[in-house]
Order: C-alpha cells, then sequence, then structure tokens
C-alpha cells in the first residue's frame, strides 16, 4: 500500500518542488501525490482516509491553511498535517490543531527527507521525524 499524501499550495512552483522532494526521499517508494491550489479545493473532495499526510500552506485565497487544519481534524483526527510556509510567525496559530510539523520555506531537502533507523514499534514517538524508518509509514505514534 503506497503512502498518500495531499499538498495543498497555491504556488505552483513551491507545490512541483515539494512533491519532487517528497518523490526523492522515497526513492523507489513513491508516494501518491495529489496537489489542491487552496484549502477549500481539498475540502470539497476530502474523504476520512483519503490521504494519510497532509501538507497544508497557511497563507491563501480562500480558508487559509489553519482554518482548513481545524475542518480536517474535526472530520479525522489521525490525519498527519505538515504546515508548510514561509511565514514563522503563524506558528502558535497552528498549535491548536496539532500539526505534525511546521516547516519553513524555502524547505530543506534533508527536513523533508528524515527517516529513522529501524524502530521496530513505529517510533514510539522517539523522534521528531514523521516517518516511520521500520515500515516506511507515517509514524502515528507521535
Amino acid at each position: 500500500m503506497e503512502l498518500r499524501i495531499a499538498i495543498v499550495e497555491d504556488q505552483e512552483p513551491e507545490a512541483r518542488r515539494l512533491e519532487l522532494l517528497l518523490r526523492r526521499a522515497f526513492q523507489g517508494d513513491g508516494p501518491i501525490c495529489t496537489r489542491f491550489s487552496s484549502g477549500d479545493d481539498l475540502l470539497a473532495q476530502f474523504t476520512t482516509g483519503a490521504y494519510e499526510v497532509v501538507f497544508l500552506d497557511i497563507c491563501m485565497a480562500g480558508t487559509n491553511g489553519i482554518e482548513t487544519a481545524r475542518q480536517l481534524r474535526e472530520k479525522d483526527p489521525r490525519l498527519l498535517i505538515v504546515f508548510v510556509t514561509s511565514s514563522p510567525e503563524y506558528v502558535w496559530d497552528a498549535f491548536p490543531v496539532h500539526p505534525f510539523d511546521y516547516l519553513l520555506k524555502p524547505y530543506k531537502e534533508e527536513k523533508i527527507a528524515l527517516r529513522p533507523p529501524s524502530c521496530g514499534g513505529c517510533c514510539a514517538g522517539r523522534n521528531r521525524s514523521w516517518m516511520c524508518g521500520s515500515r516506511g509509514r507515517p509514524c502515528r505514534s507521535r
């Protein structure tokens, strides 16, 4: 089963770059990435379990990333949400939706590619990576 990722980014070059970095991080285990240009586009099509991870820009037209995350969290409490933004000042506004991570643009490839050594127990929350090295799947124990 392949990892399903939603990328919500209103700047097409940024969305393409993030998808490229994610594909590089997984090498042969390429994830299935679906891109959306707004939070409203994702929310209109979202169903629980459709994605395991959502990379979500914050500053977008229409429903902003934080409000989009709030609505996603209501629909799927276990969804991993990773904010991707050039605006560090929103980090505290993001806390109430319990994001998995908050990445600042421009992305650093090594930050996207973090994969811990095999843990045998889905990481048990012992690291800052969003991937479980033993299974190559999102770590839900964080």
